[in-house]
């Protein structure tokens, strides 16, 4: 069995890789996607990720992307993220996955990175591969749930759908908002655009914060007929009038059903108590990290500070 980069892979052997994508319910990152993502600057290391190779067969790969983490004095670290784990079915519980996880932490731990992290599902039956490799649950998402009410409440907030020219704003109001955050920030400079011009975010999910004629925010609504999901709320704004915004995003989501995720629960959980949410830390699915160099921290989530009101965590630094 060869180990094999993504510039390494042989080009008969592509169908394949998409085979397995398509196999794991990924769909395929195609290769011309790749090219594409490394030319906006989707931020990944150069080998992309890597593929256990038997004769003309891909039997497993990994995906990798890098970020910058910042910890809890404050110093930022470049870190690791381990996107996407996958093997042929009648290849599981061969050692494959272990095996393509212990080579990109040599080689992300080769190029100085210090924290790899992953999500998974307490429910996986890959987290205990995961654990066996050193990694630990680290942060659950916070979730916060209730029908819309029928009443229109009154705020000084309205939102707009976003335009195509608020992108370069959208990363301003973002950057602006996190600056005395930890955890996933700052973000890679041109990560919204990217994710945007490789179909990962639609645009007419995002609505624009406003108060009088400033755009103070934005909030991220992903909407089905019943359900509409807010998993990114940012606003500028020094001491924001949470219940207003809350408002603000109900009269959006109309008569729906709605729900909040990540850490916005936390920066809005008073206001999201009055309005009489339901609020829930014990999500299965959830962060998980892991040291790839360095002497073992055995209190690693104390460590990145996950449990802080200061870490930052939301729908698009999920990877």
């Amino acid at each position: 069995m060869r180990i094999l980069g993504h510039d390494e892979l042989p080009s008969e052997l592509k169908p394949e890789a998409h085979l397995l994508d398509f196999s794991a319910g990924w769909g395929p990152m195609d290769f011309r996607r790749i090219e594409a993502a490394r030319r906006v600057g989707y931020p990944a290391p150069k080998y992309f990720g890597v593929y256990a190779v038997e004769g003309n067969k891909i039997l497993s790969t990994v995906r990798v992307i890098r970020f910058p983490f910042t910890l809890p004095d404050d110093s930022v670290e470049t870190a690791t993220g381990i996107q996407g784990v996958a093997s042929r079915r009648d290849k599981r519980r061969k050692g494959l996955a272990g095996r393509l996880l212990e080579e990109v932490h040599a080689r992300e731990a080769g190029e100085g990175i210090r924290l790899s992290f992953l999500w998974t599902s307490r429910t996986n039956s890959a987290h205990h591969l995961y654990e066996k490799l050193g990694y630990r649950d680290i942060y659950t998402p916070d979730l916060a749930f209730r029908s819309s009410p029928r009443a229109k409440p009154k705020t000084p907030y309205f939102l707009t759908p976003a335009k195509k020219s608020d992108v370069a704003l959208l990363e301003r109001l973002y950057a602006s908002s996190t600056r005395r955050r930890t955890g996933f920030v700052p973000r890679p400079r041109g990560l919204l655009r990217s994710l945007m011009e490789l179909g990962f975010v639609k645009l007419d999910s995002i609505m624009m914060v406003n108060r009088g004629k400033e755009k103070v925010g934005y909030v991220e609504m992903q909407a089905s007929p019943s359900w509409v999901k807010v998993s990114e709320l940012v606003t500028t704004e020094a001491r924001p009038d949470g219940d207003g915004l809350i408002s603000a995003v109900e009269l959006a989501a109309s008569d729906k059903l709605l729900a909040f995720w990540n850490t916005l629960v936390r920066d809005f959980r008073a206001a999201l108590l009055k309005r009489r949410y339901s609020v829930s830390d014990l999500a299965y699915y959830g962060l998980m990290a892991t040291q790839l160099k360095g002497r073992k921290d055995n209190y690693l989530a104390r460590t990145l500070g996950t449990a802080s009101l200061r870490f930052s965590c939301q729908g698009y630094d999920y990877f």
